[in-house]
């Protein structure tokens, strides 16, 4: 394995454990980092897009790492994807899944 696909693989599974505390302490009521989970978890996204054709996406990071969550579509479901140095690695779970409705749910109401 490279070393931009073990790096990319690292940063997909850090962010996929960084958001599974963050819906844990959003599931008990209470805060995340000395802040309302909730707004902490607002405050992630760099930006939410929403094309027509295209997936649902919300960036959490760019440049190095480039860090996405994208679905949602007839399949349901979300994938988070780090591209890092021409490498990608893609986890999933059901904290990337809230994560991406949560925001679409956001998207869609504004």
């Amino acid at each position: 394995m490279s070393n931009a696909t073990e790096q990319a693989r690292e940063t997909a599974v850090h962010t996929r454990e960084l958001l599974e505390d963050i819906w844990e302490a959003i599931d008990q009521g209470g805060e995340y980092e000395d802040t309302d989970a909730v707004d902490y978890l607002g405050e992630l996204p760099l930006e939410v897009v929403w094309e027509v054709g295209e997936p649902f996406a919300v960036v959490l990071g760019t440049g190095g790492p480039h860090v996405e969550i994208t679905g949602g579509g007839r399949s349901g479901g979300y994938a988070l994807t780090v591209y890092w140095g021409g490498a990608e690695a893609t986890v999933y779970g059901d904290a990337i899944d809230r994560t991406g409705e949560y925001f679409r749910d956001m998207y869609e109401n504004m």
